[in-house]
């Protein structure tokens, strides 16, 4: 079976260390900036949560 164009693209591509290596770091990269985005969210859910209940509260009493 002849490989196809596209085949062979891939495995050109993913056997290249680099093209490995920054798929990695940016996937880490991504994840951490993840995490920090939930942590902050996390952190100030009381905050964001109380600004809301109030503006919820001023509006059920018109």
């Amino acid at each position: 079976m002849q490989e196809t164009n596209i085949t062979k693209f891939f495995k050109r591509v993913f056997s290249n260390k680099t093209f490995i290596s920054a798929f990695v770091t940016s996937l880490l990269s991504l994840l951490v900036i993840i995490a920090i985005g939930a942590g902050l969210v996390w952190h100030y859910r009381a905050n964001v949560f109380g600004y809301f209940a109030k503006e919820y509260l001023k509006e059920a009493q018109k």
